[in-house]
């Protein structure tokens, strides 16, 4: 099928599925997801799925959500993009990848004898350029109230990013490559956004990008102090160093991994903000819209699959 002609299909999935933000309790991809229909929902919200499981009807007001992004660094839309549509995307995702010897039915291929455990597959293969994030309506809604109507629209979700599992490893906290995408130059001035879209379930320890979990706050601290960066990578040392905590990340450990692990994934008091590592896990289709200032880093796959993340950068139409 012509990339047009793909486009066309995706876009009338798109419409069928009349999406919306997703009621909290299907967030972590626990519930059965079942046919949906649109509720009604007060003046100012956006409206959430109706479900026959036992999803319950919510409204999540735009508002609540650019706060979240703000503070927390991310947000979460479940099932901002439909079944099929992801469905064309991992099938496209794995003909790239078989072109590389890398099979989907033979697990024997994932273990790499150059022990590459990380591969990018662009989005000019097949069934990955016929859709961009301005066709999920939850995306676009909340990308407009971030950036304003006047930004980039993403022709499509970007590369995929895939993360081939290392079953025999055990899962720590990493301790490289933290980082930000963006330089993030005031306090609350957001000029840029990364989109992850998940294209397969993404379980605990299964490679979900590791987060810091409230990081713009202390950035937003710091710059509040005064500090200035003219580079991305000047901003990036700065952060890591501004505090012991952030320090003990990039550190050598000097203890055991069970004992760093539950250090960095349970809620500490950082200069008085609550931080702690999560993990972007989800199910198939999830969006998790990011702020300038979170910063993450990749993460080890010790589950039985490969994770399959589609990544997208969005900037004001001036930055």
């Amino acid at each position: 099928r012509s990339p047009i002609a793909m486009r066309g299909a995706s876009l009338a999935l798109y419409s069928g599925a009349r999406l919306g933000p997703q009621c909290g309790a299907c967030s972590t991809g626990g519930a059965t997801r079942r046919s949906v229909e649109r509720a009604p929902c007060p003046a100012g919200r956006t409206p959430s799925l109706t479900s026959t499981d036992s999803c319950q009807t919510s409204c999540v007001s735009n508002a609540d959500k650019v706060s979240s992004f703000g503070t927390v660094g991310y947000v979460k839309l479940p099932d901002a993009v439909p079944a099929e549509v992801i469905s064309s995307m991992r099938a496209g995702t794995w003909e790239a990848l078989g072109a590389r010897g890398i099979a989907e039915r033979d697990p024997s291929t994932w273990a790499r004898s150059d022990c590459q455990t990380w591969i990018a597959v662009k989005p000019t293969c097949s069934g990955l350029d016929a859709v961009g994030p301005d066709d999920s309506p939850a995306v676009r809604l909340l990308l407009d109230e971030l950036l304003g109507p006047t930004r980039s629209s993403g022709r499509n979700w970007g590369k995929t990013l895939v993360a081939l599992p290392e079953r025999d490893s055990v899962w720590s906290v990493p301790r490289t490559a933290w980082h930000f995408d963006h330089l993030y130059r005031s306090p609350g001035v957001v000029t840029a956004v990364n989109l992850f879209l998940l294209i397969d379930d993404v379980a605990p320890r299964g490679g979900g990008t590791a987060v810091v979990r409230n990081s713009p706050q202390l950035l937003d601290r710091l710059l509040g102090s005064g500090a200035q960066y003219s580079r991305v990578s000047e901003q990036n040392r700065s952060f890591i160093a501004s505090t012991e905590w952030t320090r003990g990340l990039t550190a050598s450990p000097s203890a055991r991994t069970a004992e760093r692990t539950a250090r960095y994934t349970t809620e500490t008091i950082v200069e008085g903000i609550p931080m702690r590592v999560d993990e972007l896990c989800g199910s198939a289709g999830d969006v998790f819209v990011c702020h300038p200032a979170l910063l993450h880093t990749i993460s080890m796959n010790v589950s039985s699959r490969p994770r399959l993340m589609r990544v997208q950068r969005i900037h004001t139409t001036n930055s």
